[in-house]
């Protein structure tokens, strides 16, 4: 099964990059590839329309596979150039601020939680996940790195959190108890997505010591149904983002991947910009985002960027 790499929110003000997401492990050098981004981008600037007629004629005759199409967008995102910090009002909408009230030095955003321990298993690109306690009882503390971002990375956080809320109140995903950002001890703004403690473990990690039986795979196929039927559209299912609930029987599934998630309006808009760009292909104009496009499947296509997944 493919998996998804999500690149909505990178930082660039770095030369390395280690990207983890689902098993998967990508090294990247964005500082040189945002050179490289600029440099190509004022060539096809200086193209004229036949030049560029040639090259877009030429980029159709080659069939790009999904994970080519990942990745010409991955760069499109990075040469727009588009990313800023988040002022106070944008933050709002992902939940309130948290200002701690005492000198804790380490995870300081966590004061009222004890006990507060990593889950390293359980970490993804750019976000930690924390197990703490608080009047008694244990909860997840999922911290969300906000760095500056891209207008789309903004809304793709938005449309997650939206998602998330909606899987906690239907029962699909892990019940949300709280949601703030804060600022930490690096002096770094932070979300926290704090849940209430599931008795168990993805997927993956509960088939190590436990059969997938038939009566299983039927309670995974209606919450499927149940994402579905409440418009709420997975990109993919995997053992990695179906977590178990052990503690009761039978035994209780819950989705835990809102970030790979859409919805009908998602499906609806992106149908809708794509049919705006084709016009621009009818016209026979070339904008700046078609020249971006244009760049970007040039480097992936042509094997100027290569990648591997």
């Amino acid at each position: 099964m493919s998996q998804k790499v999500n690149f909505n929110s990178m930082s660039v003000n770095k030369s390395k990059k280690v990207l983890k997401s689902d098993g998967i492990t990508i090294k990247l050098n964005l500082k040189k590839l945002v050179k490289l981004l600029k440099k190509e981008m004022k060539k096809i600037k200086k193209m004229n329309k036949k030049k560029i007629k040639e090259l877009e004629i030429d980029l159709n005759k080659l069939e790009p596979t999904d994970a080519d199409n990942r990745m010409i967008d991955f760069l499109d995102e990075l040469a727009r150039e588009q990313k800023f910090k988040l002022s106070t009002k944008e933050l709002s909408i992902f939940g309130k601020e948290f200002i701690p009230k005492g000198a804790k030095e380490d995870n300081k955003c966590l004061e009222e939680f004890t006990n507060v321990e990593l889950v390293p298993e359980r970490q993804k690109w750019q976000t930690k996940l924390y197990k703490g306690e608080k009047k008694g009882k244990y909860y997840y503390i999922k911290k969300r790195e906000l760095r500056p971002m891209t207008t789309a990375g903004q809304k793709n956080l938005e449309r997650e959190l939206k998602l998330s809320k909606k899987g906690s109140v239907l029962g699909l995903g892990p019940k949300i108890h709280k949601i703030f950002y804060c600022q930490d001890e690096e002096n770094k703004k932070n979300l926290y997505i704090v849940t209430e403690e599931l008795k168990g473990n993805n997927l993956e990690k509960w088939k190590e010591k436990n059969t997938l039986r038939p009566s299983h795979t039927k309670a995974i196929k209606k919450l499927v149904d149940g994402l579905f039927n409440n418009n709420i559209f997975p990109d993919y299912v995997s053992d990695y983002n179906i977590l178990v609930d052990d503690s009761v029987n039978p035994v209780k599934f819950f989705f835990n991947s809102f970030e790979d998630c859409t919805s009908e309006e998602d499906l609806i808009k992106e149908k809708k910009e794509n049919i705006y760009e084709k016009l621009e292909y009818l016209e026979g104009s070339y904008s700046e985002h078609k020249m971006r496009k244009l760049l970007c499947k040039n480097l992936i296509l042509k094997k100027i960027v290569k990648y591997s997944l």
